[in-house]
Protein backbone atom coordinates (compact mmCIF):
# COMPACT_ATOMS: atom_id res chain seq x y z
CA UNK A 1 0.00 0.00 0.00
CA UNK A 2 1.11 3.54 -0.63
CA UNK A 3 2.41 5.07 2.62
CA UNK A 4 0.48 7.89 4.20
CA UNK A 5 2.91 10.76 4.46
CA UNK A 6 2.55 13.93 6.46
CA UNK A 7 5.24 15.74 4.54
CA UNK A 8 6.11 16.41 0.95
CA UNK A 9 9.07 17.82 -0.87
CA UNK A 10 6.81 20.74 -1.67
CA UNK A 11 7.52 21.95 1.86
CA UNK A 12 11.14 22.47 0.94
CA UNK A 13 10.53 23.51 -2.67
CA UNK A 14 9.40 26.94 -1.51
CA UNK A 15 12.39 27.32 0.77
CA UNK A 16 14.76 26.02 -1.91
CA UNK A 17 13.43 28.44 -4.50
CA UNK A 18 13.89 31.42 -2.19
CA UNK A 19 17.39 30.30 -1.24
CA UNK A 20 18.69 29.34 -4.65
CA UNK A 21 20.75 32.51 -4.81
CA UNK A 22 22.30 31.66 -1.47
CA UNK A 23 23.09 28.13 -2.61
CA UNK A 24 24.99 29.58 -5.54
CA UNK A 25 27.58 30.93 -3.13
CA UNK A 26 28.64 27.39 -2.26
CA UNK A 27 31.19 25.19 -4.06
CA UNK A 28 34.00 27.68 -4.23
CA UNK A 29 32.88 30.77 -2.33
CA UNK A 30 32.87 31.62 1.35
CA UNK A 31 29.97 30.38 3.45
CA UNK A 32 29.03 30.66 7.11
CA UNK A 33 27.71 27.50 8.70
CA UNK A 34 25.90 26.77 11.91
CA UNK A 35 26.70 24.10 14.43
CA UNK A 36 24.32 21.16 14.15
CA UNK A 37 23.97 18.40 16.73
CA UNK A 38 25.81 15.84 14.61
CA UNK A 39 26.84 12.70 16.42
CA UNK A 40 28.08 9.25 15.55
CA UNK A 41 25.61 7.80 18.08
CA UNK A 42 23.12 5.40 16.54
CA UNK A 43 19.37 5.92 16.80
CA UNK A 44 16.73 3.24 16.43
CA UNK A 45 13.32 4.28 15.15
CA UNK A 46 11.21 4.26 12.03
CA UNK A 47 11.76 5.05 8.38
CA UNK A 48 9.24 6.13 5.73
CA UNK A 49 9.65 7.07 2.09
CA UNK A 50 8.56 9.68 -0.43
CA UNK A 51 8.86 9.94 -4.20
CA UNK A 52 8.35 13.58 -5.18
CA UNK A 53 10.80 15.95 -6.87
CA UNK A 54 11.81 19.56 -6.37
CA UNK A 55 14.31 21.49 -4.24
CA UNK A 56 15.69 19.86 -1.12
CA UNK A 57 16.36 21.78 2.09
CA UNK A 58 20.03 22.09 1.07
CA UNK A 59 19.02 24.02 -2.02
CA UNK A 60 19.77 21.31 -4.60
CA UNK A 61 17.40 19.62 -7.03
CA UNK A 62 16.21 16.24 -5.79
CA UNK A 63 14.07 13.44 -7.18
CA UNK A 64 13.00 11.03 -4.47
CA UNK A 65 11.70 8.51 -7.00
CA UNK A 66 15.04 7.92 -8.70
CA UNK A 67 17.81 9.15 -6.37
CA UNK A 68 19.11 7.75 -3.10
CA UNK A 69 19.07 10.28 -0.24
CA UNK A 70 17.40 10.98 3.09
CA UNK A 71 15.49 13.70 4.94
CA UNK A 72 16.04 13.97 8.69
CA UNK A 73 13.98 15.49 11.45
CA UNK A 74 13.62 19.25 11.72
CA UNK A 75 14.83 18.84 15.30
CA UNK A 76 18.37 18.22 14.02
CA UNK A 77 18.57 21.44 12.01
CA UNK A 78 19.78 24.59 13.77
CA UNK A 79 20.33 27.23 11.08
CA UNK A 80 17.56 29.64 10.11
CA UNK A 81 18.75 29.21 6.53
CA UNK A 82 19.02 25.43 5.99
CA UNK A 83 21.49 25.94 3.14
CA UNK A 84 24.06 27.06 5.73
CA UNK A 85 23.43 24.26 8.20
CA UNK A 86 26.24 21.79 8.84
CA UNK A 87 23.84 19.04 7.81
CA UNK A 88 24.20 20.33 4.24
CA UNK A 89 27.98 20.20 4.46
CA UNK A 90 28.48 16.74 2.95
CA UNK A 91 26.71 14.76 5.67
CA UNK A 92 25.38 11.23 5.20
CA UNK A 93 23.12 8.86 7.07
CA UNK A 94 24.06 5.21 7.54
CA UNK A 95 20.93 3.07 7.87
CA UNK A 96 20.68 -0.62 8.79
CA UNK A 97 17.55 -2.76 8.82
CA UNK A 98 17.29 -6.54 9.15
CA UNK A 99 20.83 -7.17 8.00
CA UNK A 100 20.75 -4.67 5.14
CA UNK A 101 22.74 -1.44 5.18
CA UNK A 102 22.97 1.69 3.05
CA UNK A 103 24.72 5.04 3.36
CA UNK A 104 22.93 7.91 1.65
CA UNK A 105 23.52 11.67 1.42
CA UNK A 106 21.45 13.98 3.59
CA UNK A 107 19.62 16.38 1.28
CA UNK A 108 16.30 17.30 2.85
CA UNK A 109 14.44 18.22 6.05
CA UNK A 110 11.41 16.37 7.38
CA UNK A 111 9.15 18.92 9.13
CA UNK A 112 6.87 16.24 10.63
CA UNK A 113 9.52 13.72 11.70
CA UNK A 114 10.49 13.15 15.30
CA UNK A 115 14.17 12.82 16.16
CA UNK A 116 14.07 9.01 15.71
CA UNK A 117 12.24 9.14 12.37
CA UNK A 118 13.93 9.45 8.98
CA UNK A 119 12.25 9.88 5.61
CA UNK A 120 14.09 8.09 2.80
CA UNK A 121 13.70 8.59 -0.90
CA UNK A 122 11.77 5.71 -2.45
CA UNK A 123 14.90 4.63 -4.33
CA UNK A 124 16.84 4.31 -1.06
CA UNK A 125 13.96 2.78 0.92
CA UNK A 126 13.55 -0.10 -1.50
CA UNK A 127 17.14 -1.18 -0.82
CA UNK A 128 16.03 -1.93 2.74
CA UNK A 129 12.42 -3.09 2.34
CA UNK A 130 9.49 -3.35 -0.05
CA UNK A 131 8.04 0.16 -0.52
CA UNK A 132 4.56 -1.33 -0.18
CA UNK A 133 5.28 -1.61 3.55
CA UNK A 134 5.13 2.18 3.74
CA UNK A 135 6.83 2.32 7.14
CA UNK A 136 9.50 0.18 8.74
CA UNK A 137 10.23 0.19 12.47
CA UNK A 138 13.38 -0.94 14.19
CA UNK A 139 15.67 0.69 11.62
CA UNK A 140 18.97 1.89 13.10
CA UNK A 141 20.68 4.94 11.71
CA UNK A 142 23.40 7.45 12.46
CA UNK A 143 24.84 10.61 10.96
CA UNK A 144 28.28 10.31 9.43
CA UNK A 145 30.48 12.98 7.91
CA UNK A 146 32.10 13.28 4.48
CA UNK A 147 33.57 9.93 3.50
CA UNK A 148 30.74 8.07 5.25
CA UNK A 149 31.00 4.34 4.69
CA UNK A 150 28.31 2.26 3.08
CA UNK A 151 27.33 -1.13 4.34
CA UNK A 152 27.22 -3.24 1.20
CA UNK A 153 28.47 -1.02 -1.58
CA UNK A 154 24.93 -0.09 -2.66
CA UNK A 155 25.21 3.39 -1.22
CA UNK A 156 24.11 6.89 -2.04
CA UNK A 157 22.95 8.04 -5.41
CA UNK A 158 21.80 10.92 -7.51
CA UNK A 159 23.91 13.92 -6.70
CA UNK A 160 26.01 13.11 -3.71
CA UNK A 161 27.80 10.69 -1.51
CA UNK A 162 31.04 9.13 -0.60
CA UNK A 163 31.32 5.57 0.46
CA UNK A 164 33.30 2.57 -0.53
CA UNK A 165 31.26 -0.20 0.94
CA UNK A 166 32.84 -3.60 1.16
CA UNK A 167 34.89 -3.94 -1.97
CA UNK A 168 35.58 -0.28 -2.59
CA UNK A 169 33.46 0.21 -5.66
CA UNK A 170 32.87 3.64 -7.05
CA UNK A 171 30.82 3.98 -10.14
CA UNK A 172 27.51 4.24 -11.81
CA UNK A 173 27.89 0.54 -12.56
CA UNK A 174 27.03 -0.79 -9.12
CA UNK A 175 29.23 1.77 -7.43
CA UNK A 176 29.06 3.95 -4.42
CA UNK A 177 26.88 6.52 -6.06
CA UNK A 178 24.23 6.07 -8.67
CA UNK A 179 23.65 8.27 -11.64
CA UNK A 180 26.08 11.14 -11.83
CA UNK A 181 26.39 11.68 -8.14
CA UNK A 182 28.55 11.49 -5.16
CA UNK A 183 31.96 12.30 -3.98
CA UNK A 184 32.80 8.82 -5.09
CA UNK A 185 30.32 7.87 -7.74
CA UNK A 186 29.65 8.83 -11.30
CA UNK A 187 31.70 6.79 -13.72
CA UNK A 188 34.57 6.10 -11.38
CA UNK A 189 36.45 2.83 -11.39
CA UNK A 190 37.48 0.77 -8.42
CA UNK A 191 40.97 1.07 -7.07
CA UNK A 192 41.07 -1.89 -4.74
CA UNK A 193 40.59 -2.27 -1.02
CA UNK A 194 37.69 -1.24 1.16
CA UNK A 195 36.38 2.20 0.35
CA UNK A 196 39.03 2.97 -2.25
CA UNK A 197 37.68 5.00 -5.10
CA UNK A 198 39.16 6.23 -8.33
CA UNK A 199 36.67 8.81 -9.47
CA UNK A 200 33.21 10.27 -9.52
CA UNK A 201 31.16 13.44 -9.47
CA UNK A 202 28.44 15.05 -7.43
CA UNK A 203 26.89 18.26 -6.19
CA UNK A 204 27.71 18.34 -2.50
CA UNK A 205 31.39 19.16 -1.97
CA UNK A 206 32.59 17.72 1.34
CA UNK A 207 33.94 20.99 2.69
CA UNK A 208 32.91 24.51 1.73
CA UNK A 209 35.40 27.13 0.62
CA UNK A 210 36.66 29.57 3.20
CA UNK A 211 40.44 29.55 3.21
CA UNK A 212 42.86 31.05 0.66
CA UNK A 213 44.78 28.77 -1.70
CA UNK A 214 48.17 27.42 -0.73
CA UNK A 215 50.96 29.88 -1.48
CA UNK A 216 53.38 28.51 -4.07
CA UNK A 217 56.79 27.66 -2.61
CA UNK A 218 59.91 29.76 -3.23
CA UNK A 219 62.56 28.54 -5.63
CA UNK A 220 64.96 25.94 -4.29
CA UNK A 221 68.70 25.52 -5.00
CA UNK A 222 68.08 21.80 -5.44
CA UNK A 223 65.55 22.40 -8.17
CA UNK A 224 62.82 20.62 -6.22
CA UNK A 225 60.42 23.52 -6.69
CA UNK A 226 59.91 24.49 -10.31
CA UNK A 227 58.59 28.04 -10.32
CA UNK A 228 58.21 30.95 -12.71
CA UNK A 229 57.74 29.64 -16.23
CA UNK A 230 57.27 26.07 -14.98
CA UNK A 231 54.01 26.55 -13.12
CA UNK A 232 50.72 25.25 -14.44
CA UNK A 233 49.53 28.78 -15.21
CA UNK A 234 52.63 29.51 -17.25
CA UNK A 235 52.15 26.29 -19.19
CA UNK A 236 48.50 26.94 -19.97
CA UNK A 237 49.36 30.50 -20.99
CA UNK A 238 51.89 29.25 -23.54
CA UNK A 239 49.43 26.65 -24.83
CA UNK A 240 46.66 29.19 -25.35
CA UNK A 241 48.95 31.38 -27.45
CA UNK A 242 49.59 28.57 -29.95
CA UNK A 243 46.24 26.75 -29.68
CA UNK A 244 43.41 29.01 -28.49
CA UNK A 245 40.53 27.33 -26.67
CA UNK A 246 39.88 25.28 -23.55
CA UNK A 247 42.93 23.77 -21.85
CA UNK A 248 44.07 22.45 -18.49
CA UNK A 249 47.68 22.19 -17.32
CA UNK A 250 48.86 20.69 -14.05
CA UNK A 251 51.86 19.34 -12.16
CA UNK A 252 52.39 17.10 -9.17
CA UNK A 253 54.60 17.49 -6.13
CA UNK A 254 55.83 13.94 -5.61
CA UNK A 255 57.27 12.61 -2.37
CA UNK A 256 61.05 12.37 -2.62
CA UNK A 257 61.16 14.12 -5.99
CA UNK A 258 59.53 17.53 -5.58
CA UNK A 259 57.67 19.35 -8.33
CA UNK A 260 57.48 17.70 -11.71
CA UNK A 261 57.29 19.83 -14.83
CA UNK A 262 53.74 20.76 -15.84
CA UNK A 263 51.82 18.68 -18.37
CA UNK A 264 48.57 19.47 -20.17
CA UNK A 265 45.36 18.09 -21.64
CA UNK A 266 45.40 14.43 -20.64
CA UNK A 267 49.11 13.80 -20.03
CA UNK A 268 50.06 11.96 -16.83
CA UNK A 269 51.22 13.89 -13.76
CA UNK A 270 52.77 11.91 -10.93
CA UNK A 271 54.53 8.56 -11.15
CA UNK A 272 52.11 5.63 -11.40
CA UNK A 273 53.34 2.35 -9.95
CA UNK A 274 56.30 3.99 -8.24
CA UNK A 275 55.08 3.87 -4.61
CA UNK A 276 55.69 7.63 -4.51
CA UNK A 277 52.68 9.55 -3.14
CA UNK A 278 51.57 12.88 -4.53
CA UNK A 279 51.78 15.56 -1.84
CA UNK A 280 50.32 18.53 -3.75
CA UNK A 281 48.84 19.51 -7.10
CA UNK A 282 49.17 22.78 -9.04
CA UNK A 283 46.37 23.22 -11.60
CA UNK A 284 45.48 26.00 -14.04
CA UNK A 285 42.71 26.05 -16.65
CA UNK A 286 41.54 28.18 -19.53
CA UNK A 287 37.98 28.52 -20.83
CA UNK A 288 36.24 26.96 -17.80
CA UNK A 289 34.90 30.02 -16.00
CA UNK A 290 37.22 29.64 -13.02
CA UNK A 291 37.86 26.64 -10.79
CA UNK A 292 38.06 25.66 -7.14
CA UNK A 293 39.62 22.57 -5.59
CA UNK A 294 40.12 20.62 -2.39
CA UNK A 295 42.57 17.95 -1.22
CA UNK A 296 41.73 14.76 0.69
CA UNK A 297 44.80 13.87 2.76
CA UNK A 298 46.14 11.35 5.27
CA UNK A 299 44.62 11.73 8.73
CA UNK A 300 46.98 10.53 11.45
CA UNK A 301 44.22 10.90 14.04
CA UNK A 302 41.74 8.78 12.12
CA UNK A 303 39.83 6.14 14.07
CA UNK A 304 38.39 4.45 10.98
CA UNK A 305 41.36 4.48 8.63
CA UNK A 306 39.94 7.30 6.52
CA UNK A 307 41.64 10.51 5.47
CA UNK A 308 40.32 14.04 5.91
CA UNK A 309 39.38 16.99 3.73
CA UNK A 310 41.26 20.24 3.59
CA UNK A 311 39.30 23.44 3.00
CA UNK A 312 38.10 24.34 -0.49
CA UNK A 313 40.12 27.01 -2.23
CA UNK A 314 38.30 30.08 -3.50
CA UNK A 315 37.40 30.07 -7.18
CA UNK A 316 40.47 31.19 -9.12
CA UNK A 317 40.08 32.84 -12.56
CA UNK A 318 41.05 31.14 -15.80
CA UNK A 319 44.79 31.13 -16.41
CA UNK A 320 45.57 31.32 -12.68
CA UNK A 321 47.54 28.86 -10.56
CA UNK A 322 45.61 26.91 -7.93
CA UNK A 323 47.37 24.79 -5.31
CA UNK A 324 46.01 21.98 -3.14
CA UNK A 325 47.90 19.76 -0.73
CA UNK A 326 51.18 20.74 0.92
CA UNK A 327 54.87 20.85 0.02
CA UNK A 328 56.16 20.80 3.62
CA UNK A 329 58.67 18.15 4.62
CA UNK A 330 56.17 16.48 6.92
CA UNK A 331 53.19 17.02 4.61
CA UNK A 332 50.54 14.29 4.57
CA UNK A 333 50.03 12.24 1.44
CA UNK A 334 47.26 13.28 -0.90
CA UNK A 335 44.71 10.47 -1.06
CA UNK A 336 42.37 12.25 -3.45
CA UNK A 337 40.95 15.56 -4.58
CA UNK A 338 37.74 17.34 -5.52
CA UNK A 339 37.52 20.04 -8.19
CA UNK A 340 34.81 22.11 -9.87
CA UNK A 341 34.57 24.47 -12.83
CA UNK A 342 32.21 27.23 -13.94
CA UNK A 343 31.65 26.32 -17.60
CA UNK A 344 31.72 23.22 -19.78
CA UNK A 345 33.01 19.82 -18.71
CA UNK A 346 36.03 18.56 -16.77
CA UNK A 347 37.24 14.94 -16.81
CA UNK A 348 40.04 13.17 -14.98
CA UNK A 349 41.63 9.78 -14.49
CA UNK A 350 43.11 9.23 -11.02
CA UNK A 351 45.34 6.29 -10.16
CA UNK A 352 46.02 5.29 -6.57
CA UNK A 353 48.68 3.07 -4.99
CA UNK A 354 48.20 -0.55 -5.97
CA UNK A 355 45.65 0.25 -8.67
CA UNK A 356 46.19 -1.42 -12.02
CA UNK A 357 43.59 0.45 -14.05
CA UNK A 358 41.10 3.27 -13.83
CA UNK A 359 38.29 4.87 -15.79
CA UNK A 360 37.64 8.55 -16.42
CA UNK A 361 35.19 10.52 -14.28
CA UNK A 362 33.68 13.79 -15.46
CA UNK A 363 31.68 16.70 -14.14
CA UNK A 364 29.77 19.61 -15.56
CA UNK A 365 29.84 23.12 -14.15
CA UNK A 366 29.22 24.17 -10.55
CA UNK A 367 27.54 23.15 -8.33
CA UNK A 368 28.77 19.80 -9.67
CA UNK A 369 32.30 18.69 -8.88
CA UNK A 370 34.43 15.65 -9.57
CA UNK A 371 36.34 13.48 -7.10
CA UNK A 372 39.37 11.32 -7.76
CA UNK A 373 41.53 9.13 -5.56
CA UNK A 374 40.95 7.11 -2.40
CA UNK A 375 39.31 7.53 0.99
CA UNK A 376 41.76 5.24 2.80
CA UNK A 377 44.89 6.44 4.62
CA UNK A 378 46.89 3.54 3.21
CA UNK A 379 45.92 4.13 -0.43
CA UNK A 380 47.50 7.31 -1.70
CA UNK A 381 47.23 9.16 -4.99
CA UNK A 382 50.07 8.35 -7.42
CA UNK A 383 49.02 9.95 -10.70
CA UNK A 384 46.29 11.95 -12.38
CA UNK A 385 45.28 13.28 -15.78
CA UNK A 386 42.85 16.12 -16.55
CA UNK A 387 41.01 17.13 -19.71
CA UNK A 388 38.49 19.91 -20.38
Amino acid sequence: MQPVLKRSVRTTMLVGALLSAVAATMYGYAQTTSTSPVSAKSTTGKATWYDTAGKGACGTDINAATEDFVAVSHQLWTAANPNTDNLCDGMFVEVTYKGRAITVPLKDKCPSCSADHIDLSKSAFQKLADPSAGVITGATWKLVGPGGRGGDGSTSGGDGGTSGGDGGTSGGDGGTSGGDGGTSGGDGGTSGGEGSISGGSGTTPPVTATSPPITPPPSSPTGDHHTGDETAAAAVGRLVKTTPGRHVCYRAYVSGSGWQKPVCDGAVAGTPGSNQPIKALNIAMQGVGGSAANAFTTNVDSVDGRGKWDRWTPVVPDGTDNYIGSMKADAPNMLGFAINIGEGKLCHVARTHGQTGSRPACTTQRPHFTFGGSLENSIWLESVTFTV
